[in-house]
């Protein structure tokens, strides 16, 4: 007789794939806040340039979290990939998926999910930076501060969305 699966193991992966459903969505759902905080921010930044310099700031928050739901998707991919697949049988698709679509997931040495999602809190950023430095000439002391706050925010999410992930994800991924 074949050997079975620990009887667990199914359970493990269901929890598993639902983990991922959730997270998923929690990352549609951070992006939809960033897009709705950022109409907000840029439509009193209109009025009050200097109150766009709080967009950047909160985006880089927003984008960490974004890139932490999306580095436990990876790990918990790899972790079904190597563990769960090979001892579960008529379980295959984190092997396809690895197999067909590595190429053409990346751009840039990117993967497209985290360009997509980079690229929106990125410019969404720059696009606050540009109304908030729109009367730079009349700027206080404070103005240029907070505005340099905001410009090094700005910065850093574009460092968090370029580095590669701690974990073996992204190598196999």
């Amino acid at each position: 007789m074949p050997d079975m699966p620990p009887p667990g193991l199914t359970i493990e992966y269901n929890a598993l794939r639902d983990e991922i459903m959730s997270r998923i969505e929690l990352r549609s759902q951070l992006m939809l806040a960033t897009l709705t905080l950022a109409g907000i921010v840029f439509g009193v930044g209109l009025n009050t340039p200097a109150v766009a310099f709080v967009f950047p700031i909160l985006a880089t928050f927003l984008s960490a979290a974004w890139r932490q739901h999306d580095a436990r998707i990876n790990e918990i991919t790899i972790y079904i990939y190597e563990q769960i697949e090979p001892r579960l049988p008529g379980l295959g698709w984190e092997t396809h998926r690895r197999q067909r679509t590595k190429r053409a997931t990346r751009l840039l040495g990117l993967r497209l999910t985290a360009l997509s999602a980079g690229g929106t809190f990125v410019v969404m950023q720059l696009v606050a930076l540009i109304i908030g430095f729109s009367r730079y000439p009349a700027f206080s002391l404070f103005e240029w501060i907070f505005g340099a706050i905001a410009t090094a925010f700005t910065l850093f999410t574009i460092l968090l969305m370029r580095l590669p992930m701690i974990s073996r994800a992204d190598k196999s991924a």
